[in-house]
């Protein structure tokens, strides 16, 4: 948890927990995009559609659910 709030405290409490924004183009791979690299929680932006995923697997084994908003 972030004592002193600045964007240096917030990426190295996201860093230390294994919490990424991560791009590309195209939808994310689950089991691959991202393996060993991002945590639960991490998000991966695909620049070339627009949509938005989260992470809800683990570093090990990555599961990427898409983010819709209604």
């Amino acid at each position: 948890m972030i004592v002193n709030p600045s964007i240096q405290a917030m990426l190295r409490d996201n860093a230390n927990n294994g919490v990424y924004i991560v791009s590309g183009s195209g939808a994310p791979t689950n089991g691959t995009t991202g393996l060993n690299v991002t945590g639960k929680g991490s998000l991966y932006i695909d620049y070339a559609n627009g949509n938005l995923y989260i992470n809800t697997g683990t570093s090990a084994s990555p599961a990427w659910t898409e983010i819709t908003i209604p």
